[in-house]
């Protein structure tokens, strides 16, 4: 059945959940409605900040060029924005789409091999998301467009 409440949430809006409130970021870059969400949890007297970083993957067919400001007005600007929003959020705990983006299989678990919690780890993913973003820009240059 359709939802009860449907709203448009903005950048930076909130949504309450029993006791967690959860902040929308908005992240185009891979898809231009991405959304990447951020939360405070608590366990005991530890709290940590919680990142749903979405994908930040330059991909795409080679048809599609993310440096086409003609075809794509604003497109490589935006993307490029949200890689500094991301690499500038507090986070202690990263999730991502693809658990590998964020080696998020050795942090959980029984077997896991390192630490959950990495302050770094949202700089960490903006940072090798920028590489290969410049790096597709780089090689679109180097290409004659179809």
């Amino acid at each position: 059945p359709p939802g009860a409440e449907v709203r448009v949430l903005a950048d930076d809006g909130v949504v309450e959940v029993g006791p967690l409130r959860l902040q929308a970021i908005a992240t185009p870059g891979h898809t231009a409605g991405s959304t990447s969400w951020t939360w405070r949890s608590c366990e005991g007297g530890s709290c940590k900040q919680i990142v749903y970083a979405d994908s930040l993957t330059a991909v795409s067919d080679d048809v599609w060029r993310y440096s086409d400001d003609a075809a794509h007005p604003g497109y490589l600007d935006a993307f490029r924005l949200t890689l500094d929003k991301v690499a500038a959020l507090p986070c202690d705990i990263l999730i991502t789409p693809h658990p590998s983006a964020s080696n998020l299989w050795s942090r959980l678990g029984p077997g896991a091999t390192a630490p959950l919690a990495s302050p770094g780890a949202c700089r960490a993913y903006a940072d090798q998301a920028r590489t290969r973003l410049e790096k597709r820009v780089a090689d679109e240059g180097s290409a004659p467009a179809r």
